[in-house]
């Protein structure tokens, strides 16, 4: 149960009762055949007339199409003599003069011949199951009788033929059975090709099977990936349970559902697709992240006809790869299939929907599972048709449309309905007279829908965030904190807050002792702020002013091409200062022609930023100031990020404590105090003294970036660290002379790690045994799993999952070719690798234990070995004695190598160890018993020494 292996159909009946053939028994076929016709060629084996012949005996008879000798069992008899017909309790034996019609089932090819003496005319037709009929004056030239001595010879091998029937299907019609058509399409998927067959189980003496297109055919063959599946969906066969053998068991690929925020939470979205008002779909903007997955899709589907991965029965509910009309091929579900050659696709990260033949969709390979659908489904809450009209009109749609058509949206979650539809409040950030607006109420207004009955637009709850003050209308009396007070914080301000979850942005991180935030609510006063200064001083020239410490200025940034409000906090020479943006909390030295004077009015609008410190924890090593590892990992993953704070309890006048709380990769919340811990890059404080001087500490301004020197410690400039703009300090800060040898400290434990190698992989000791092909590399090499090993294999990698589940924050960091590291897989587990290629954003990484390369993140990975102890648990293996077409491995020959053996179990015979350990080893394969060699010979696709065994195709 569950072997496959290449066979040949040699008779069809119907497609619950077929014959095949073995490939693996083609040289035995061959044998066979040239016993039977030196047999059969010598007058001895002739009949005579006087010669009996028994039902049930066994003979051998001759195929008037091909000419050929074949093994036989006789399996009727009917004689010239008593009305040519034979009784039922008559006798079973006759003499050859005797007999009128000879039929024989053909063992070894699952059909059956009749032979007809000249003059007779058979009351009724041969059944089905005849292949050919012949009508001839002499029997004895198509029959032969064996003799005891070939009858020893031929009793080792067995009928070639074996009866097969297709797993779970019946007719369409069972009152008429099978039709022709059913089986003159069976013949022409499968006439005179090898095929692919699936053995789930045997009943009676007869296999269960499946046939498949075989990996190595071209897609340009009409054979179907599944044969029973294509008889179904061509209309002329059904499943016993009206459902694919696969949905039986639940193994049709879905993708996981999206993730949806909860009631009242409030998120910026993209709207994606709209069908009504109270039919459309969004993104949430935190899954824009994954920007890359697009690209990807586009990069493997755009060569789709060199890919195996045509979809010849699709199934309803099937996760798949779909075309737009753009072109470009998208993640979609099948919905339905409305025709034999059409199907209904839902694209899951849009929401939109089409009607698509089978040639625009494709089989989606499991890395593109991996990920969650994007498209969330919603309706505009509390509203409903203009005066409870039974549809939307058009002027509504289009107005939705309009005032949704790729904007910033802000939802708020009233009710999730069934089936995870949001019920929802829309509001658009564009200002309109200083103000957002809900696009429910907006539709009311204009006369386009009504409210449910029982609601009015005052029962409507807003959120607090987009109902912000305007510039203009801020008071004269508006309390202002005092910019030089920066980096104190009123505790007061925030005790009725503690313990409470407030969402927040983070705006820049020293490190976790000083990191700004920004409260979401001053998000439109920051906005008003800057378009109002950039109209103040857009055209404004350098002001001849002696600029001094602690004096209020507006800044010019030039990265970012902002003014910006700062406060001078040292002069750094004649021409440049050094400022403080405190609506942020970034640091900058600029030149002095990039400050202007503050007017006034815009003094009085409180400090945007907001200073914390990460609480509860410490630096490691037994120091106060944190290591620029951390700094630059903290600001790396944080700066810019929308978060979640804790206000916590202090008795200590510093910086405001928190926790911060975000998603991970995956979508789970993760404290980021928790998380340095686990990394070893933060311990846990202890509640003592030490906090205050930790406060005093956060007082100061941390030096975290190492000058250029110093940031040839890990072989690469500093613009590494600075890959995201403000992500990382100024690079003319310095750093501490203990916290450079703390960084010193970290990267030498860090590279040791590195550099260790693991121990080369163990080859058995045996000279034959079983294997899984885990991966077939570019370059054709094979690498195998051996069984033995499989039990370890798995125990390892429990302990990998275990040890490092938790694991979220990387930092960024300068990899290196060849360098060891622990990677996150496309199904989200963690594996040994190895950096084989550096591609800019992405890596190149070998899992070591699996052989395959797969192209990753830098986040996904983490510069460390695991385990050094225990060996690589694949083989990296050449074929023995077999060279390539042009002495390298063409592309679709490696195509049909991974197609043939990934994942697929076969035996292995040790030729020749590899001259170094970590070499390739020189084998023969085998699959289904079949050389490896001799079929890829056969295919043309190399040239192999030992090629006596490669059989032809018919």
């Amino acid at each position: 149960s569950g072997s496959a292996e290449l066979v040949f159909v040699s008779h069809v009946i119907n497609p619950c009762h077929f014959y095949i053939q073995r490939y693996s028994q083609k040289k035995e076929a061959r044998v066979l055949e040239k016993t039977l016709k030196n047999f059969c060629c010598n007058k001895s084996s002739y009949l005579l007339p006087s010669d009996v012949l028994e039902l049930g005996s066994k003979t051998f008879i001759k195929s008037k199409e091909t000419g050929m000798w074949c093994r036989g069992t006789i399996t009727e008899l009917i004689p010239l003599r008593s009305k040519n017909q034979r009784k039922p309790c008559g006798p079973v034996r006759y003499k050859v003069c005797d007999i009128a019609l000879l039929e024989v089932f053909l063992i070894d090819f699952g059909s059956s011949v009749v032979l007809i003496f000249s003059g007779y005319v058979p009351t009724e037709r041969p059944e089905p199951a005849t292949l050919q009929t012949i009508e001839t004056d002499d029997i004895c030239l198509f029959v032969r009788k064996p003799d005891q001595h070939i009858e020893a010879e031929l009793a080792a091998v067995p009928p070639l033929a074996v009866r097969c029937s297709l797993k779970d299907v019946v007719p369409k019609n069972a009152s008429e059975g099978w039709g022709e058509e059913a089986k003159t399409k069976f013949l022409g998927m499968v006439n005179n090709k090898v095929v692919l067959m699936t053995i789930f189980r045997e009943e009676d003496g007869v296999l269960i099977v499946d046939l498949k297109k075989p990996p190595f055919n071209k897609i340009s063959n009409n054979m179907p990936v599944s044969l029973k599946d294509a008889l179904v969906f061509l209309d002329l066969a059904r499943y016993v349970s009206q459902l694919p053998s696969q949905l039986k068991n639940n193994t049709v690929l879905q993708y996981s559902p999206p993730k949806i925020p909860q009631e009242r939470e409030e998120v910026s979205v993209v709207v994606c697709h709209i069908n009504s008002p109270s039919d459309f779909y969004l993104q949430l903007v935190k899954s824009l992240d994954s920007s890359a997955l697009p690209e990807k899709i586009q990069e493997v589907y755009k060569h789709e006809y060199e890919k195996n991965l045509e979809i010849v029965c699709p199934v309803e509910g099937q996760a798949c790869i779909a075309k737009q009309k753009d072109g470009n091929w998208y993640r979609a579900q099948i919905i339905g299939l409305p025709s034999h050659q059409e199907v209904m696709v839902k694209y899951v990260d849009f929401g939109n929907v089409a009607n698509l033949t089978l040639k625009d969709i494709r089989r989606v390979r499991k890395e593109f599972l991996s990920f969650p659908e994007k498209a969330i489904r919603c309706r505009l809450a509390c509203i409903e048709p203009y005066k409870g009209a039974n549809e939307w009109n058009r002027e509504a749609k289009e107005r939705f449309e309009e005032m949704t058509e790729e904007k910033l949206m802000l939802c708020s979650v009233v009710e999730i309905l069934d089936n995870n539809i949001l019920s929802i409040e829309l509001f658009d950030f564009s200002p309109v007279h200083g103000r957002s607006f809900s696009i429910n109420c907006q539709l009311v207004k204009e006369d386009l829908a009504s409210y449910i009955p029982g609601y009015t637009e005052s029962t409507a709850v807003r959120p607090s965030e987009i109902w912000d003050v305007p510039l203009e209308e801020i008071p004269e009396t508006l309390e202002a904190l005092n910019p030089v007070d920066v980096e104190s914080v009123d505790e007061g301000n925030f005790k009725s807050l503690s313990k409470k979850e407030l969402q927040v942005r983070i705006s820049h991180v020293v490190s976790p002792s000083k990191i700004f935030i920004q409260w979401l609510s001053s998000e439109s006063i920051l906005k008003s702020l800057q378009e109002k200064m950039a109209t103040v001083y857009k055209e404004s020239q350098p002001q001849s002013v002696k600029w001094e410490s602690s004096m209020h200025c507006a800044v010019y940034v030039r990265d970012l091409k902002q003014w910006q409000r700062g406060q001078i906090s040292r002069i750094v020479s004649e021409t440049s200062a050094e400022v403080i943006l405190y609506d942020s909390g970034a640091e900058k030295t600029v030149d002095v022609s990039c400050l202007r004077k503050l007017e006034e009015n815009m003094k009085i609008i409180r400090t945007l930023a907001i200073e914390c410190s990460l609480a509860d924890i410490r630096p490691t090593g037994g120091s106060t100031q944190w290591t620029a590892t951390v700094c630059e990992c903290l600001s790396y993953y944080l700066t810019g990020a929308q978060v979640k704070i804790i206000i916590q309890e202090s008795d200590v006048a510093c910086a405001l404590p928190v926790k911060i709380v975000c998603k991970d990769e995956m979508g789970q919340l993760i404290d980021i105090s928790e998380h340095l811990i686990k990394k070893g890059l933060a311990f846990r404080n202890r509640r003592t003294d030490k906090a205050g001087v930790a406060c005093s500490v956060s007082k100061e301004r941390l030096k975290v970036h190492l000058e250029q020197e110093n940031a040839q410690l890990d072989g690469c400039t500093s613009e590494t660290a600075r890959g995201k703009n403000s992500a990382a300090p100024e690079k003319n800060i310095t750093v501490s002379e203990s916290e450079q040898k703390s960084c010193k400290t970290y990267k030498a434990l860090l590279h040791s790690g590195m550099d260790e190698m693991y121990k080369s992989p163990i080859i058995p000791e045996a000279k034959i045994f079983q294997a899984v092909v885990s991966c077939v590399g570019h370059d054709g090499t094979i690498y195998i799993i051996p069984k033995s090993f499989e039990i370890e294999l798995n125990k390892l990698m429990t302990e990998i999952q275990s040890n490092f589940k938790c694991l979220g924050l990387l930092e960024p960091y300068c990899w290196k070719k060849g360098e060891a590291c622990v990677v996150r897989g496309s199904d989200t587990m963690w594996y040994r690798g190895k950096v084989v290629e550096l591609s800019g954003t992405t890596l190149q990484v070998q899992y070591i234990d699996h052989g395959c390369i797969e192209r990753i993140p830098q986040c996904h990975l983490y510069p460390t070995t695991l385990y050094t102890g225990i060996p690589p648990f694949c083989i990296p293996c050449q074929l023995y004695k077999t060279v390539p077409i042009g002495n390298f491995w063409q592309q679709d020959a490696v195509d049909c190598l991974q197609e043939l053996l990934t994942n697929e179990e076969v035996e292995i015979h040790v030729q020749e160890l590899p001259g170094n350990p970590w070499g390739k080893l020189s084998v023969n394969l085998y699959f289904g018993g079949m050389s490896l060699s001799s079929f890829m010979a056969y295919q043309k696709y190399c040239v192999a020494e030992d090629c006596q065994d490669i059989p032809e195709l018919v």
